[in-house]
């Protein structure tokens, strides 16, 4: 299902969530804005790389 205007379905969102490390390069790659792309991602409630990002994060600093 592509959503609003766009070509981009749910496992094109999700993929390209895993493959990017920052939100930006996953909306480029998408050939939608940022913005939207984070719109998407709330309404399909699909972690964005910058989420997957601080959550890898604080996750290293409080196993040590």
């Amino acid at each position: 299902m592509a959503y609003k205007g766009t070509k981009v379905t749910e496992a094109q969102l999700r993929r390209v969530c895993r493959m990017y490390f920052k939100d930006i390069n996953a909306a480029k790659a998408l050939g939608i804005d940022r913005s939207y792309f984070a719109t998407l991602c709330a309404k399909l409630n699909i972690e964005k790389p910058s989420e997957r990002k601080k959550r890898l994060l604080s996750k290293d600093i409080f196993e040590e």
